[in-house]
């Protein structure tokens, strides 16, 4: 190649270079010759091979950008090719992670084009990829457009499982729509009837609710839910100077609880665990927002200030059991994430009301103490010796505050003490403090030890 450099060889003979290279172990050779051939043959038949080869590298390092354009470049220079296909789909991916939704939407919509002119694609997977592409459509396209494409896209789908999730994705979308014009209002309604037909269809074929599809159930049905979630909040009890009037309007919230509850225990029947988290944390809301309006009910007129105080102890007792129901939700809400490996904004919601509710049992992590072991105070100084972390200082603060250690303001500062010192000595008093000095040192070094058997220390060092 570098002796003729302009032979209509030469492209072929780089090429099988980077091959010996590979075979020969060299393959930083070979990354670099490859990167060569592209430079001097851009309009070489091969490129679109080297090309591929390179993406793949790009991923191996990290490089999804660099892997994206040779995939393109690769899939625009060889369409026959068979990798060609997924060549657009994994640069699409590409795209997509890095927030380049156009070029990932232009790649994916090659890809489905492609899947379906070919007989290799499975149904399945071509169903799965168009839904995924309502995804990118409505991060890239005005409101409305990824509803409207799901609901052409479910129209098409002959499967019913798959026109369910077109039917639970176009709903999820129109829900998203924060418009509140008429064609918003509309579009909604109409994608809500039309979920809700899916599921009888899907029903009345003796299709057993599972996967993607009891996720879109539970995930239409916890949607459908929300705005009497929201309405339970503002309910509130008149005052108690009209018993009965207060009595029954306390038992009609309580009815209204119960009925909430109930279709939140539909949902969790259901049997999707990534809404049944959501669910569970809603019915321990519920009965966070009624212990709300309990405790909210003002004191009877008339009453003394001890009356009061039994007025407020008496809202404390009602309210007792239905903390205790509450924490239960949130604890099973809790510990089903943590088998299923779920992360969701429900899931820290049960975590932070558990964490202030039993920290004994949910302790807040909020940063690590150093170990006693490895903390020293000198006594000449509020700080240490040694560089201190804030992490460290938390620690002196604990000890500090429980007297186990001189505030830093207490310690005298070197100043203070040389001001105290005599500013004349005798030999004796110099002799007997330099025998003083002595002693100490050999007992920090461990050589001498103390009446009591301990090794002496002029630092102060917290016990194990």
């Amino acid at each position: 190649v570098r002796e003729n450099p302009k032979s209509r060889w030469a492209d072929r003979a780089m090429f099988n270079a980077v091959v010996h290279y590979e075979k020969g172990g060299r393959n930083d050779r070979a990354m670099e010759t490859r990167r060569q051939f592209v430079a001097d043959f851009p309009k070489s038949e091969l490129v679109g091979r080297v090309d591929f080869l390179l993406a793949n590298a790009g991923v191996k390092t990290a490089d999804y950008e660099n892997a994206a354009t040779r995939l393109e470049r690769f899939a625009r220079a060889n369409p026959k090719d068979d990798r060609a296909r997924s060549a657009w789909l994994d640069a699409s991916v590409y795209r997509e992670g890095l927030g380049q939704y156009k070029k990932a939407l232009e790649d994916r919509r090659r890809w489905i084009k492609l899947a379906k002119a070919s007989k290799e694609v499975e149904p399945k997977r071509l169903r799965a990829v168009q839904i995924s592409l309502g995804k990118i459509i409505d991060k890239v396209e005005k409101p409305g457009r990824a509803a409207g494409y799901y609901d052409r896209l479910a129209g098409s789908f002959k499967d019913p499982t798959a026109q369910l999730q077109a039917r639970g994705a176009a709903a999820r979308s129109w829900r998203q729509i924060r418009s509140s014009r008429a064609w918003a209002k509309q579009g909604k309604k109409r994608s809500e009837r039309r979920l809700a037909e899916a599921v009888a269809r899907y029903k009345e074929q003796g299709l057993e609710l599972s996967g993607e599809a009891a996720n879109v159930v539970a995930e239409a049905e916890l949607a459908a839910l929300e705005p009497a979630y929201l309405e339970f909040a503002k309910q509130r009890l008149p005052s108690p100077d009209r018993l009965e009037r207060f009595q029954q309007a306390r038992e009609a919230i309580e009815n209204r609880l119960a009925e909430l509850s109930a279709s939140y225990e539909k949902i969790v029947g259901i049997g999707s665990r990534t809404f049944t988290v959501d669910a569970l944390e809603r019915m321990g809301g519920l009965r966070n927002r009624y212990i709300k309006i309990l405790m909210s009910v003002p004191a009877p007129r008339g009453l003394s200030e001890v009356q009061r105080e039994l007025w407020q102890d008496k809202l404390t007792e009602w309210t007792m059991p239905i903390e205790t129901q509450a924490l239960t939700y949130y604890e099973k809400c809790a510990e089903l994430a943590r088998k299923a490996a779920l992360e969701r904004p429900a899931v820290d919601r049960c975590m932070d009301v558990l964490k202030a509710k039993k920290p004994q049992d949910y302790p807040r992590l909020v940063e690590e103490l150093p170990p006693r072991s490895g903390l020293r105070l000198s006594r000449h100084s509020g700080f240490g010796v040694l560089d201190l972390k804030p992490g460290d200082l938390s620690y002196l603060a604990q000890l500090i505050e429980s007297g186990r250690a001189v505030a830093p303001s207490e310690v005298p500062t070197p100043e203070e003490v040389d001001a105290a010192a005599p500013a004349e000595s005798s030999k004796a008093d110099q002799l007997s403090k330099a025998e003083e000095e002595a002693r100490r040192t050999m007992q920090d070094d461990g050589t001498v030890e103390t009446d009591e058997g301990a090794a002496s220390s002029d630092f102060f060092e917290e016990e194990e």
